[in-house]
């Protein structure tokens, strides 16, 4: 639902600018339209979840919905249906509220966002940091195509053949067997 309707906010907002420009209402109306569309298409699924997590026991001591299909056929058998002077907004119960509360939470991020991108607290293009085993050599260990450990290795054979002065000790290997 969120990618949905993020793709849909960034589609408005991008085709709104060839024609109205860069104005703060292109954001508004995009952000107007993917909480409608949010809301369109969570509300019957919050509608039900509601209904299963309120009931009550009845008089006679059972469960109004016996579980996530009853509840959907009884919303249809009663309240949906045309007899019962009903249709399919049984679903949709609380609509505005859901779409107010959706439209708000969106704008605000938005605009939270923009005040920490703008005032330098959070970087955009944000990378780790470099880390160095020896000072002369920079590695990233997070980038796999810098062969950060193998010039680390070369690195440390150097220095020891260096200070060996070309001398190296002999090589006795480990019984493991």
């Amino acid at each position: 639902m969120i990618s949905g309707a993020y793709a849909l906010h960034d589609w408005i907002k991008e085709n709104a600018y060839y024609f109205l420009g860069n104005v703060q209402i292109n954001r508004i109306v995009a952000t107007l339209v993917a909480s409608f569309v949010a809301t369109a298409a969570s509300m019957p699924f919050d509608t039900i979840r509601m209904r299963l997590y309120t009931q009550r026991p009845l008089p006679n001591g059972k469960w109004p919905y016996e579980g996530t299909l009853d509840c959907v056929s009884k919303i249809f058998r009663y309240e949906a249906n045309v007899k019962n002077n009903g249709n399919l907004q049984a679903f949709y119960a609380g609509f505005m509220p859901c779409y107010i509360r959706f439209f708000a939470i969106a704008l605000v991020s938005q605009y939270l966002l923009d005040f920490y991108k703008n005032n330098n607290f959070v970087s955009e293009l944000w990378s780790p940091a470099s880390y160095s085993r020896t000072p002369q050599i920079k590695m990233n260990i997070h980038e796999p195509f810098t062969l950060a450990f193998h010039k680390g290795a070369v690195q440390k054979t150097t220095e020891d053949i260096e200070e060996t002065a070309g001398f190296t000790p002999d090589f006795k290997p480990l019984n493991v067997l």
